[in-house]
């Protein structure tokens, strides 16, 4: 599933929530949106940023 597209359309998501509705380990994935910019992790409250 692409994380990137999921956490667009969900705005904002915990990781429990996210790693249940891909049914996958996102860490990964998440640590890479971070890194780029595109998330931001605020109060265990992950936000996509446009």
């Amino acid at each position: 599933m692409n994380i990137e597209k999921l956490a667009r359309h969900l705005k904002e998501f915990t990781l429990d929530e996210i790693e249940m509705i891909a049914e996958c380990d996102c860490k990964t994935e998440l640590e890479q949106l971070l890194n780029e910019g595109k998330l931001v992790f605020e109060h265990g409250i992950y936000k996509y940023q446009e």
